[in-house]
């Protein structure tokens, strides 16, 4: 686990040297068609979010080592009581803010800030192992 202060000198040199290779790319675009979420944190640039309940907790770990260099911590479990008073567990995790992500906002996000699919997203960008994920 990376223990970084988010304003530290290091913080900003360990984030220069980041990059998404092919098969990472490849991958966000498949998992947004699903359950990632784009989350928007400065004028500029943009971090990851993915939860899934209990029963994938084997899948968010397999995220969390794909991605963990964007990611400074191991899943969160979180526990929460429901309407009807039953527990519902999940685990999230969340990236650091990059502008390597902005590519997903310029496929996905509309002018209107909303998520949409583009009209050309399985010609010229979706692939197998994004379809997988």
């Amino acid at each position: 686990m990376k223990i970084l202060k988010p304003n530290s000198k290091k913080y900003k040199e360990y984030k220069k040297n980041l990059y998404l290779t092919n098969i990472e790319k490849e991958i966000l675009i498949g998992s947004i068609l699903g359950d990632l979420y784009l989350q928007k944190t400065s004028i500029y640039n943009y971090r990851l979010r993915f939860e899934q309940g209990e029963i994938h907790k084997d899948y968010i770990f397999h995220i969390y080592e794909i991605f963990n260099k964007f990611i400074l911590k191991e899943p969160t479990k979180i526990e929460r009581i429901n309407k009807l008073g039953n527990k519902n567990i999940t685990y999230r995790l969340q990236s650091i803010t990059h502008s390597e992500f902005n590519f997903l906002a310029n496929l996905f996000i509309n002018d209107n800030g909303k998520k949409h699919v583009p009209k050309d997203l399985i010609k010229n960008h979706l692939t197998i192992r994004g379809l997988t994920y």
